[in-house]
């Protein structure tokens, strides 16, 4: 998710003036492993390294989770009117 946000970026994709939302997408180190790919921190390391979670950049990663943007197929065939059945939950 962060390489893809990285990708963006590095683009045309342009993030909200916040300090908070830089410094959360700013705060999880990095290192490589022996074949040179990238590590993240882990989210637990960064927590206690912080004294907070990075939840509002994980927020803007999370929305990068498609290397090629949104899963929804974009098809003219497509039947928007149909039904979606939810699991009902807690309901005795």
């Amino acid at each position: 998710m962060y390489s893809n946000l990285r990708k963006l970026l590095q683009g045309r994709f342009v993030l909200p003036d916040s300090d908070a939302l830089q410094s959360d997408i700013c705060a999880a180190g990095y290192s490589y492993d022996s074949s040179g790919k990238l590590i993240l921190e882990a989210k637990d390391a960064i927590k206690k390294r912080l004294g907070f979670s990075p939840d509002e950049g994980d927020a803007v990663a999370l929305c990068c989770a498609e290397p090629d943007g949104s899963p929804i197929p974009r098809s003219q065939s497509l039947n928007w009117n149909r039904r979606i059945e939810y699991p009902t939950v807690g309901v005795a």
